[in-house]
């Protein structure tokens, strides 16, 4: 019996970073990544059609809606339904912190 596949979106703004990091997770067979999104909004946006069960959010995307933000909208309509990681240059534990509160499940340090 085949299980099913986790759902991904990848909210990433390092076009070189995303890209590696979707060619990673695709050649695990539970993993199949649905959404590829540069910003936030744009991931809100295709989220409408093709919700995710995870989505892996750049904190500090640098054009349009940040990661923070996302997650907070994220969660205000699909609540537990996806479960948000947030990705992040700065190991502060400030940023993991207002992730958490923001209502992410957990950060990971790139």
């Amino acid at each position: 019996m085949e299980s099913k596949k986790i759902k991904i979106a990848l909210a990433e703004d390092g076009v070189t970073f995303r890209d590696m990091l979707k060619r990673v997770l695709n050649q695990e067979d539970q993993f199949n990544v649905i959404i590829e999104a540069g910003d936030g909004k744009e991931l809100l946006s295709k989220m409408e059609n093709n919700v995710p069960d995870v989505v892996l959010m750049d904190l500090h995307m640098k054009n349009g809606m940040n990661g923070f933000e996302a997650t907070k909208r994220v969660k205000l309509k699909y609540g537990d339904k996806v479960r948000v990681i947030g990705l992040s240059d700065y190991d502060e534990a400030y940023f993991a912190v207002r992730f958490i509160d923001e209502g992410g499940s957990s950060f990971i340090i790139k």
